[in-house]
């Protein structure tokens, strides 16, 4: 196992994301080669929820921080599919959804040559019913969040 640590050089790229803006490089080029993005997102109701993207324009949802736990849903089924179609995946997701993801594909024996994992290290999020118990009390009216606004 290889880590490494990078950050964007461009100042603009950098106020897109969050943590150096690394993510918006990798899921950018995972893209402009026709691979396929999972990571998290803002759904309805400020729920965090993981997403498929395919293109430029989509990523932008995924650009910086959470800070709350995601659901994962049909993500491994669909990102199987990807992969047995021999596309590129890039998965941004905290440690315990990339060893999820990781044993999921050996259970069922798919190549994962082609999967690229950014694990996002984790230091503690509240739970969604926390957050939005929260959001309900102090923002009731809120409707977009970002938790690192530059």
């Amino acid at each position: 196992m290889k880590c490494y640590a990078a950050y964007a050089k461009d100042e603009q790229i950098r106020k897109q994301g969050s943590s150096g803006a690394l993510f918006p490089l990798l899921s950018t080029a995972c893209i402009r080669n026709g691979g396929v993005v999972y990571a998290s997102v803002y759904g309805e109701q400020l729920n965090v929820r993981f997403a498929r993207v395919e293109d430029e324009e989509g990523l932008q949802k995924t650009f910086t921080s959470k800070y709350v736990q995601s659901t994962l849903g049909d993500t491994f089924r669909s990102l199987e599919a990807d992969l047995k179609a021999e596309r590129s995946v890039l998965f941004c997701g905290t440690q315990r959804q990339a060893a999820g993801l990781r044993r999921y594909l050996n259970k069922r024996r798919v190549n994962s040559d082609r999967l690229l994992l950014a694990e996002i290290i984790c230091h503690g999020v509240p739970s969604p019913d926390v957050f939005q118990k929260f959001m309900k009390a102090a923002y009731p009216d809120c409707t977009s969040i970002n938790m690192r606004n530059k």
